[in-house]
Parts: structure tokens; C-alpha cells; sequence
């Protein structure tokens, strides 16, 4: 359990503690840019044009925050083929003209700064007087825009070290050891042991499988029920495959399951099909299906079609303690690709 509980513990932190950077980095990092003096020249407020058709326009509110809402009110009202958000500026292109813009929140004022492209917005804004770079610079905005690519692909290398780890991870936290001392059987006896299990009455059969594995398979319910309106059946499968690794003394497993239901009413059928597959620390299942039917003499009726309930874990239990019993490990995995698998 010590093991499940770290696991978890691990995983929600490699997600919540980068998404957690990420905000606090947007929300309360230092902006991008300062404002120089106290406020723009007076001609700032009226539109001026450069040479190349560069066009700024300085709006003033009574605060940063309605500045800051003002700027998104600007931006929603613009039709955009492209848009990049960072740190409460929006850099954009019309849909219509195709001209590059620019919306930038600073202070109690919004800029707004157009060009013919993106070249000439950026060599414009470079010209603003007024404008400066922060000198406490914000790292998530220097990630995404001097760094934009290197960002990209550190981003991905995160993601893909991240599923390795969830998928070795979760292989780690599962894994049951035998206890120490224990004999060891040979892998030519423990396949037979487990196969001898067909013997008994219990509700699944082991059988041999593609490159030596073995399959076993539990028909956990089979329930069929008919009424008035209508009916169906319910069929819920678990199905195991097990790779014996005498090098390493462990039984790999991967474990999948598969449900399908199908109903029939007066003008109705119902087909509903779910597969998963996974690493199982425990199985609780359990499921109901009532309906309503109607009584003359006592109206309405909650009436119940079917249930059932099982413990995954119990309908593992004797090919575990099969296992560790033999001196073998109970290894399950998500793929029998060991980098991945382990």
C-alpha cells in the first residue's frame, strides 16, 4: 500500500506541480513590458500611422484591471485566423486584411498596434517610446516567445518521460514479491501448476497462448432478464495474459476487461460496449438496472432487472498466491515491452 500510496502521490504532483508553475507564472509573474514615465504623450491617444502602415492606438481606464478587461474585450470583438495569448497580450492576424495586430495591457492603458505583417508589427512596437522591456523578466514569456520551439519540444520530452514513468510506475506499485526463502520453482513446473487449475470448479480456464503465454479468462456475469418493455443480457469478461520470464523470476501480466449489454424495448435497442485495459490495485465492481413498470392496483413500480458485484482482485487471488507461492513475482504491466513494461 506504501508503494500504491507514492505512486499516486507522484503522479498527481508531475502534473499538478508544472501546471502550477504555469499559472502562477501567468497570473502572478512580473509583465513583459513597462510602462516608460508616468503615461504616453497626448498624441498617443489619437491613432498615428508610420510610413509602412503601422497604426497604434492608446486607450486609458480608470485601472489596470479594467484595462485588462478592456483589452479582452478587443481582442474577442476582432475576427482572427490566428491568435497567441501570453501573459494578457494578444498577438493576432485579421481574417479579413490579414494584418498583423498586437493588444497590450499596460498599466491603466491598452495599446493596440497594427502593421501589413508580423515583421513590421514587431519593428514597430520595437519603435514605441514609451514601452520597455521588464527587467525582471517573466520565464513563461520568454519560454513562449524568444523560446518558442525549445519550449515545444521540451514540453513533448516531458510528456513522453511522464508516460514512462506512469506506465513503469504503476508497474512498480503493483508488483507482489514472494517472501523471502522461498523455493523456487522452475518455469516448466510453475506453467503446469497454473494450468492444473482447469481441474477445479472454479469460473475461469487458463489456456496457452501465442508465444508461450498463458490466457486465462473470468466470465464475471451473465445476467438475462425479460419484462413487459423490454429485454437483454449483460456479459462482463476479464481476461489475463501471462508471460513467465525465468531469466527474471516474474510472471508479467496484462489485464483487460470488456463488457457488452444489449436491450430491446418497444421501439428501441440498446448496444453498449466498454474495453479497458490497465494496471488493477484493486476491483470493486458492481452494477443495478431497475426500471419503471406500471400496476393498475399499485401504479408506478421501481422494478429491478438485474444486479452484481465482484472483486477483481479476489478472482486473481489464487494465480497470485499461485505465483508467489512458487518463489515467482506477480508483475503486472501495461505492455511486455520492457522499457515501458518493466
Amino acid at each position: 500500500m506504501v508503494r500504491v500510496a507514492t505512486y499516486f502521490v507522484l503522479v498527481f504532483a508531475g502534473l499538478l506541480l508544472p501546471l502550477g508553475a504555469v499559472l502562477h507564472a501567468a497570473v502572478f509573474g512580473p509583465p513583459p513590458y513597462v510602462l516608460v514615465g508616468t503615461e504616453p504623450a497626448p498624441a498617443w491617444f489619437s491613432e498615428r500611422r508610420s510610413p509602412e502602415d503601422g497604426r497604434v492606438l492608446v486607450h486609458r481606464y480608470n485601472s489596470a484591471d479594467e484595462a485588462r478587461a478592456a483589452a479582452r474585450r478587443l481582442a474577442d470583438s476582432i475576427p482572427k485566423s490566428f491568435t497567441q495569448t501570453t501573459a494578457d497580450s494578444v498577438r493576432y492576424r485579421h481574417r479579413e486584411s490579414g494584418r498583423a495586430g498586437l493588444i497590450l495591457p499596460l498599466s491603466e492603458f491598452v495599446v493596440h498596434l497594427t502593421a501589413p505583417d508580423a515583421d513590421l508589427l514587431e519593428t514597430h512596437f520595437e519603435s514605441l517610446d514609451f514601452i520597455a522591456e521588464n527587467p525582471q523578466a517573466n520565464w513563461l514569456w520568454v519560454a513562449t516567445t524568444q523560446h518558442m520551439q525549445a519550449t515545444v519540444a521540451a514540453g513533448i520530452a516531458y510528456l513522453v518521460l511522464y508516460g514512462v514513468f506512469m506506465c513503469r510506475g504503476a508497474a512498480w506499485a503493483a508488483r507482489i514479491a514472494p517472501e523471502r526463502g522461498t523455493f523456487r520453482l522452475s518455469a516448466d513446473a510453475l506453467r503446469k501448476q497454473l494450468l492444473e487449475i482447469n481441474e477445479l470448479d472454479v469460473p475461469f480456464r487458463i489456456q496457452e497462448g501465442p508465444k508461450g503465454r498463458l490466457l486465462a479468462q473470468w466470465q464475471v456475469a451473465d445476467a438475462r432478464w425479460s419484462n413487459l418493455y423490454q429485454s437483454g443480457s449483460l456479459q462482463h469478461v476479464r481476461h489475463l495474459q501471462l508471460e513467465l520470464d525465468a531469466r527474471a523470476r516474474k510472471v508479467r501480466v496484462i489485464e483487460t476487461a470488456r463488457s457488452m449489454q444489449t436491450g430491446r424495448g418497444p421501439f428501441s435497442f440498446v448496444l453498449r460496449f466498454a474495453w479497458s485495459r490497465g494496471v488493477g490495485f484493486s476491483g470493486l465492481e458492481a452494477g443495478r438496472l431497475v426500471g419503471l413498470k406500471h400496476d393498475l392496483q399499485r401504479g408506478w413500480i421501481l422494478q429491478e432487472a438485474y444486479r452484481y458485484s465482484f472483486d477483481a482482485y479476489e478472482l486473481k487471488a489464487p494465480l497470485i498466491q499461485a505465483t508467489t507461492a512458487s518463489g515467482w513475482t506477480w508483475q503486472p504491466v501495461l505492455t511486455f515491452f520492457r522499457p515501458l513494461g518493466g
